[in-house]
């Protein structure tokens, strides 16, 4: 939160651009009732490198929860983060987890949101994880 909080500064400050992610990977529990716990912990760490890997040295990854991530991207407009989860999705479709040499079936929900001067982490964060949710229920709703 304080890393989003100096870069809602910096965009008040200076007039660039930040952007936050917020990604939820979809029925996780699954993964650990499936494979178990070893199995989940492989997967979280799977997809933190691979957003780690797809991100540069001077944007932040976070652990938010046990299945969630955020990554705050500098100099990013709303539209580059979007298309930056969009990236990550096709990274993880052609490289799923592996348990046991195995692929383990895996998606996630991501929502983007642009940081605003004068705005709070809290109602940046909780902005974001809302446009998490509404793509999370538009994929469902797709047929």
């Amino acid at each position: 939160m304080r890393e989003i909080s100096r870069a809602i500064a910096l965009v008040a400050r200076y007039g660039t651009p930040s952007s936050l992610l917020y990604f939820d990977l979809d029925n996780f529990k699954a993964v650990n009732d499936a494979h178990g716990h070893a199995a989940g912990d492989v997967v979280l760490r799977h997809f933190s490198d691979l957003i780690d890997s797809q991100i540069r040295d001077s944007d932040i990854l976070a652990r938010l929860g046990g299945d969630e991530f955020g990554v705050l991207l500098s100099h990013v407009t709303l539209d580059q983060a979007r298309k930056k989860g969009l990236a990550v999705a096709e990274s993880l479709r052609n490289n799923p987890p592996l348990w046991n040499d195995l692929p383990v079936s895996l998606s996630f929900s991501c929502g983007a949101h642009e940081l605003h001067a004068g705005q709070s982490a809290d109602i940046a964060m909780a902005e974001a994880d809302s446009a998490m949710y509404e793509e999370k229920r538009a994929r469902v709703l797709r047929p």
